[in-house]
């Protein structure tokens, strides 16, 4: 989507579920995004190179005549709203949400057109950025800059682009001390020459699309960047950052459902897009079993969830799957572990019985043959093997069910099979339709243990 994301949050934030619902990819076109000089500095922050980072400051000025002056004039922060999105997306992408953001936007003529933006963003720690924008500059392009201030170092990356889109994004780095393979002192770190604004940035987006890649930018950071910005420009916003954890997903169904009626045996589905995408009543017919799935989660949101998504909802039987995100994320066995361990160790304190399931196999087959879906570089083999000898050990000590559809899903190549998933992840229809006898029979198990 070309910047910004609209004037309505509201409207923004519904485009962006209904796109997370449909497993649809998400980008803003915030043009430093896939620059080289950027990726270095967002690096340098991401790895600690400059230490604690204490400020921001960016600056992305042009200037530009009356025509565009009039364009201006048609949004509420003027030059602000056009502009300062490019640079709230990298101090969040270096930052996360902040804890206050400051709007003040002028005017410098008497045509009432707010060409002169300005904002600061206060964050946790302490760090501040100031984010500044006119359309009144001469030779704005060239002053186009950002400085990252650390206690351990600064970085300046100047100018950020020069007008014609082919030059710029240099790079200087200075260190208190010699660390991470630089010397101490001011430098130069040379870059690979800047492309256009937004070649690698649409290359990158058609990976996403044919699955080699991740993409990078959630959900979530594009609805907090956009809220972000709005509250920059001085749009009038709920207080309230966006939260990371879908707590709002399911919020008005759960507010609408019924407690269980007497002698009802309610099971809930929980997990990540593999749950939020099994149609449940084509499964089980006539079972009314609750999906609370939401794609893209790691084990680490199912937790700040589980009360008002599952436990609230007093089922008797718990359908657990998590973890997939979290390998492909990163995540340390161990953490993966403590985190399914917290889920089954609340609902059984809450006499919930629990159907554990093991993770799924990925693979790279893909019907496109043009095309190869990575995912066993994201998600490795052997690594959901290691989660899944856990998550039975944890089944066995905490009184769940360990249903292992792994073992059921992988062929002669180590992999699922190509005919069972279309994206070599989420399982398909006839996928599902594998998985479906082995889960109801688990089902029937925890069932049955409820009347106990």
């Amino acid at each position: 989507m070309d910047k910004p994301g609209g004037e309505s949050l509201p409207s923004f934030q519904e485009l962006l579920a209904q796109a997370e619902q449909q497993h649809l990819t998400v980008q803003m076109g915030y043009m430093y995004r896939n620059s080289p000089a950027i990726e270095f500095c967002l690096k340098a922050v991401r790895e600690g190179l400059l230490g604690n980072v204490s400020t921001i400051d960016a600056a992305m000025n042009r200037y530009d005549g009356e025509d565009f002056r009039q364009l201006m004039r048609t949004f509420q922060a003027g030059a602000a709203y056009i502009f300062l999105c490019h640079l709230i997306d990298l101090a969040v992408i270096m930052m996360g949400a902040p804890e206050r953001v400051i709007p003040l936007s002028t005017c410098t003529r008497s045509d009432g057109v707010l060409d002169n933006g300005f904002a600061v963003m206060s964050f946790p720690g302490g760090c501040t950025a100031s984010l500044r924008t006119t359309i009144v500059e001469v030779g704005g392009f060239e002053r186009r800059n950002l400085v990252v201030c650390g206690d351990r170092g600064t970085l300046i990356v100047q100018p950020l682009e020069l007008e014609g889109n082919q030059a710029g994004g240099r790079v200087f780095l200075n260190l208190l001390e010699a660390r991470g393979g630089f010397k101490q002192g001011l430098q130069e770190i040379p870059q690979a020459p800047l492309k256009d604004r937004y070649a690698d940035h649409l290359l990158e987006f058609a990976r996403i699309v044919v699955g080699e890649i991740e993409n990078p930018y959630s959900y979530a950071h594009e609805l907090l960047v956009q809220k972000c910005h709005l509250q920059a420009c001085g749009y009038d916003v709920e207080e309230t950052l966006p939260e990371v954890n879908g707590l709002q997903r399911y919020q008005r169904a759960n507010a609408t459902l019924s407690p269980p009626s007497a002698g009802e045996v309610r099971v809930v589905f929980f997990g990540d897009s593999i749950t939020n995408c099994w149609d449940l009543d084509v499964s089980f017919p006539g079972e009314n079993y609750i999906n609370r799935g939401i794609g893209g989660q790691n084990t680490k949101q199912m937790c700040a969830r589980l009360t008002q998504d599952v436990l609230a909802l007093q089922p008797s039987v718990v359908w657990f799957m998590g973890g997939t995100n979290d390998i492909a994320q990163g995540a340390s066995c161990e953490d993966i572990l403590d985190n399914v361990r917290f889920v089954v160790s609340r609902c059984r304190q809450a006499g919930i019985q629990v159907v554990l399931a093991s993770l799924l196999p990925v693979s790279d087959y893909h019907q496109h043959k043009d095309f190869l879906r990575e995912r066993r570089k994201l998600r490795p083999q052997n690594r959901i093997k290691e989660v899944n000898t856990g998550l039975s050990e944890i089944a066995a000590s905490k009184g769940a069910i360990y249903l292992d559809l792994f073992s059921l899903l992988i062929d002669a190549n180590d992999q699922m099979p190509a005919d069972l998933a279309d994206d070599g992840l989420h399982p398909n229809p006839k996928g599902y339709d594998c998985i479906a006898p082995y889960v109801k029979q688990a089902l029937e198990r925890a069932k049955s243990r409820c009347f106990k």
